[in-house]
């Protein structure tokens, strides 16, 4: 089954009759310089102002909003407003670090939240501000036209990265900068973006820290949406509805929230962008087994032996290392969500198939070419991941993707990858039809620039629907350089297709409107939507999928 309609093209001119052009008035304080951010937007009408927040902006305070912590400070330009940077709890520094997080402090002055937050430690860090343990902040983007009484859908975004890279480089100011305002301003939602502990600071696990261990960066996330649950109202948003999205890492947390029994409650829909991979990407997944608590404490043992933590008192020698030490002693170590009978009771892919997560509608979401970004490698490297990856299977994917249907090793890796992550998400859709409402898409956008500046210049892998493509259309102008943007008519159209479909999701669980193509569920036929450019998405049948991708063999492998 295909349907195919180019008949969605004339959403490009609905969405433009819906933009009124207005003039810059940008408030006296907390603005905002020109630029591209407010080229859409429209003028609207500020939150409604009361009691200590009337007093914060009488004292400089720029589009005041109380929270449960003090009135904090956002910028405002054109009737959108941003608040960057809030933190959400305490400092997981001193004798906090490798504890689940705490309450911040109240703030006895209005909290100036008008820059970004600075990156958590990571491996690898993308360009802002200098990274900090002090980093539990989050965001939030109010579109026009918005007051304390609209409750707005809520949409937060959990970032990817493996669990060990901020690649949350999307918190700059205005639209077209990555941030989220533009997915607030045309979707009419609330965005918000947080933060969480990463690598050895975000998930080692070890008794020597009490009762509860790992999982720290995903505690992280849970008060922080236990924030949202509590503030969002008074900027506009409804606590009871609120969708989370992530991709990557980000995605597999959103698995784990879906199983986490603190996360009941805290969001009504799901998005799960390609949290579908092996090892190659990370250490845990949605569809990979989780590390054991033995296991984790395995490597936490082997990092305080490399910063020479073997004393009787192991606790507070790994809190007096710097974060940086930890870090690169961490080299090499697997640092990830931690199968430990409490914040995470099982296996993600066991209680999908059981049902036992939070019963929420779901959106199933992967890439045509998850496996571009494997590097350039060479034929004795491919065999070596194989069986790094797959084990005692290496040989039977070997055998069906032998080097001579390749051009290069780097090709026939990242087919592999690609196929078993397709697979992966199809095994899940299955999983989850049986229990949720759900759908599925696959993102096919051919041609957008390629990022991973690591993969060598071969004329079929320039560009592609790799992992993370889809980033560039949820947030245009995401920040990782040299961040691919989609400038050409045919790929705006798809930044259109896609923020219409994540939004309309996000307002009533269901991402059909009529001004896109219809998308059924999963449960319709087995349905899945082929996302791509130019309005010319179309809806396939899963076993399209399947044969695209070899998926055959990855059900006998168990994906």
């Amino acid at each position: 089954m295909t349907i195919r309609s180019s008949r969605w093209r004339s959403a490009t001119a609905f969405v433009a009759a819906l933009v009124v052009a207005a003039p810059v008035a940008v408030a006296a304080v907390g603005q905002v310089p020109a630029g591209r951010g407010g080229a859409t937007a429209r003028p609207g009408k500020p939150a409604a102002v009361t009691g200590a927040a009337r007093q914060a902006q009488a004292a400089g305070c720029g589009a005041p909003v109380p929270t449960d912590a003090g009135v904090v400070c956002g910028l405002t330009r054109d009737g959108w407003r941003e608040y960057l940077g809030i933190p959400y709890a305490a400092p997981p520094t001193g004798g906090l670090r490798w504890q689940p997080p705490q309450p911040h402090a109240p703030w006895p002055t209005p909290y100036q939240a008008t820059q970004p937050g600075p990156h958590c430690y990571s491996t690898n860090l993308v360009p802002g501000p200098s990274p900090s343990e002090d980093c539990l902040w989050l965001s939030v983007y109010v579109p026009p036209e918005t007051t304390a009484s609209s409750r707005l859908p809520v949409m937060v975004w959990i970032h990817g990265g493996a669990f060990r890279v901020d690649d949350d480089s999307g918190n700059g100011i205005g639209v077209g900068t990555g941030s989220g305002q533009e997915l607030a301003d045309r979707e009419h939602v609330v965005v918000v973006r947080i933060s969480y502990r990463l690598g050895a600071l975000g998930f080692l696990a070890s008794s020597v820290f009490g009762a509860k261990l790992g999982n720290y960066g995903l505690e992280d996330q849970q008060v922080a949406l236990q924030w949202v649950k509590r503030n969002v109202s008074h900027f506009g948003g409804k606590p009871g509805n609120v969708t989370l999205f992530g991709q990557s890492a980000g995605a597999t947390s959103i698995c784990v929230q879906l199983i986490s029994p603190g996360s009941r409650d805290l969001f009504q829909r799901a998005i799960i962008q390609s949290g579908w991979y092996q090892k190659f990407f990370s250490a845990a997944s949605c569809s990979q087994q989780l590390p054991t608590l033995a296991q984790a404490e395995a490597t936490a043992s082997t990092l305080a032996s490399r910063v020479g933590c073997e004393s009787s008192d192991v606790a507070a020698c790994l809190r007096g290392v710097p974060a940086a030490k930890l870090l690169a002693a961490g080299n090499g170590l697997d640092f990830a969500p931690v199968l430990d009978g409490q914040f995470v009771p099982s296996q993600p892919q066991t209680a999908f198939a059981s049902g036992r997560f939070t019963h929420v509608p779901v959106i199933v979401g992967v890439n045509r070419n998850e496996g571009l970004p494997v590097g350039s490698i060479s034929w004795s490297g491919y065999t070596q991941m194989l069986r790094s990856d797959y084990g005692s299977h290496a040989g039977r994917v070997l055998a069906s993707y032998p080097p001579r249907l390749f051009p290069s090793a780097t090709v026939a890796a990242g087919a592999v990858v690609s196929d078993q992550m397709v697979c992966s998400a199809l095994a899940a859709a299955n999983r989850l039809a049986r229990w949720v409402p759900t759908h599925m898409y696959r993102w096919d956008d051919m041609t957008e620039p390629y990022y991973f500046t690591s993969t060598p210049a071969e004329g079929n892998i320039l560009a592609g629907a790799y992992h993370s493509a889809e980033l560039a259309a949820l947030f245009p102008g995401w920040a990782l350089p040299p961040s691919p943007q989609l400038t050409t008519p045919d790929q705006t159209a798809i930044i259109d297709t896609a923020m219409t479909y994540w939004g309309a999701f996000a307002h009533d669980g269901t991402p059909t409107t009529e001004h896109a193509l219809p998308w059924p569920p999963y449960q319709d036929n087995m349905s899945v939507m082929s996302l791509q450019p130019a309005y010319d998405s179309e809806v396939l049948h899963a076993d399209n999928l399947r044969q695209t991708h070899h998926c055959s063999l990855w059900e006998n492998l168990g994906s």
